[in-house]
């Protein structure tokens, strides 16, 4: 009894704060940052030492999860209030959503049981519901209701089936109110028809084909911060489920893994393809997002094979949050900047914002796999399990390895592309810009910096020492270079005679 109740004052206390800093973001700016920072870095802090077994009551699984968002959630709350103040003159509408999500993602992955499960999923799928909803854009009402009609239907028809299948063997009140182990413990048995709907509502979460086709339009017409919490952490609540019922219910095997290594593959290839041929930087980001979802999908399908590929995919995780959520907030410093996102009206930003331009390029080269970023160490490790699961993965090895060729691609293709924005030509001359808040410059160094400071935390992982020294000698060789290059490589600053709110000049 002791445990749930520190749990529940726990779950309680993270929602109070997170709502008292957003309450407090316009009249007390100072404390409220303090606060929420604070939250969140405390939120980070537990789940690095749940990973290594340090907090009683929070497994491995939990702390991956909550290390991500408290690394995000940071960041997107600066960016929120930089991008909320400059553009509406006040910062608490959005935080009075935007942290009060925060704080149900940090309550839904510190869950334990089924009941505090469902309950955290329907109230972040709400809350994210009226976000997207926030800036009023003509196309939002659709891309809204699209989003609430898919996710949280399929997520109920899979939360429902779970909770079924458990009261089954458990009973209701049992299947409701005991921890995972317990469920793992208890034989709970899933067939082929139930383990398909026990899948159906994670994998929209993903966005997997064919049930992807809500994302773009979310994310294109969300405020960029909150684009940059659903890529980075609100997604993941698919992956999490996805890996909970594994651990807790005695699938079809040939169903759950099938349906994963298939659509993930058929995402990942898809999503390559739509992904080179935008021209606008959020839906760039978007089909990034569905290209990378269809990687994890596969990672789960290969759980079986080998340890390796549960280490690869939570450092995939981070990678992806941490590389995602600042590509989506400079999109909104971009936006801030340029009054538009259009990549083929932009290319310039390098010589008017050195600073933004330095941060992207980290976030650019996560997504690429340059060292010495996350990205860099996630790539390296799946060649490693690419060997690892060679000889056991059968058909499903054969479809990651392609998906991960097709996907290293086009990832160079796209974040190209996407540093086009700083560095391409543009037509017409030099444009004079606005200048960007502090709250958003901060998010995105953040960000970018630490994809470059978590990766010796990542190459610590145990897989082969010989393999883990390599990586930490690419890393210090590759930080000195990356250090040298921004202190002496700096791209002259463009005197700004005009200043415009917001846009550029006509």
């Amino acid at each position: 009894m002791v445990p749930a109740l520190a749990r529940y004052t726990s779950m309680l206390l993270i929602l109070a704060v997170s709502f008292l800093g957003a309450l407090l973001s316009d009249s007390r700016r100072r404390v409220s940052l303090a606060i929420r920072l604070g939250l969140y870095v405390s939120a980070a802090a537990v789940g690095a030492a749940a990973i290594v077994g340090a907090v009683p009551g929070i497994d491995e699984l939990q702390g991956v999860f909550l290390l991500l968002t408290g690394v995000v959630a940071a960041p997107v709350t600066l960016a929120s209030e930089g991008y909320s103040r400059m553009l509406f003159g006040l910062s608490r509408p959005m935080q009075m959503l935007v942290d009060p999500a925060l704080g149900l993602l940090l309550a839904f992955f510190l869950s334990r049981n089924l009941l505090e499960l469902t309950i955290m999923w329907i109230s972040v799928e709400l809350v994210v519901f009226f976000l997207i909803l926030f800036e009023r854009r003509g196309e939002a009402w659709g891309s809204a209701l699209r989003y609430i009609a898919l996710c949280v239907t399929t997520g109920d028809i899979s939360l429902f089936t779970w909770i079924a299948l458990a009261s089954l063997r458990l009973g209701l009140e049992k299947a409701l109110l005991s921890d995972f182990s317990t469920l793992a413990a208890a034989g709970v048995h899933a067939g082929p028809v139930a383990t398909a709907l026990l899948v159906i509502g994670f994998v929209t979460k993903m966005a997997l084909v064919p049930l992807h086709f809500w994302l773009p339009d979310a994310y294109a017409v969300a405020a960029p911060p909150v684009a940059a919490l659903m890529s980075g952490v609100v997604e993941k609540m698919g992956l999490y489920g996805l890996l909970r019922v594994w651990g807790t219910v005695s699938l079809s095997t040939s169903v759950f893994i099938g349906m994963l290594a298939v659509l993930g593959f058929l995402t990942a290839v898809y999503a390559s393809l739509m992904v080179a041929a935008q021209t606008d930087m959020r839906r760039l980001l978007a089909y990034s997002t569905i290209m990378h979802c269809g990687i994890m999908a596969l990672l789960v399908a290969l759980l079986p094979c080998s340890q390796a590929v549960w280490w690869l995919l939570a450092l995939y995780v981070l990678f992806h949050g941490v590389s995602k959520a600042q590509l989506f907030i400079n999109t909104g410093s971009v936006y801030l900047l340029a009054n538009t996102t259009d990549i083929h009206r932009l290319g310039y930003l390098a010589r008017t914002n050195p600073d933004l331009y330095q941060a992207t390029v980290l976030g650019a080269s996560s997504l690429m796999g340059l060292p010495p970023t996350l990205g860099f160490a996630a790539k390296a490790l799946m060649i490693y399990v690419m060997f690892e699961v060679l000889g056991r993965g059968g058909v499903y090895a054969a479809l990651y390895i392609a998906a991960v060729a097709v996907t290293s691609v086009f990832s160079i293709v796209y974040s190209m592309k996407y540093l086009g924005v700083y560095v391409g030509a543009l037509r017409g001359g030099e444009r004079p810009t606005a200048r960007l808040p502090r709250e958003q410059l901060w998010a995105e160094k953040a960000l970018g910096w630490l994809s470059v400071a978590l990766v010796p935390m990542a190459i610590a992982v145990p897989v082969v020492p010989a393999f883990s020294l390599a990586l930490a000698a690419i890393y210090v060789v590759s930080l000195a270079l990356l250090l040298y290059t921004f202190r002496s490589g700096v791209p002259r600053v463009v005197p700004i005679d005009e200043v415009w709110l917001g846009g550029v000049s006509p």
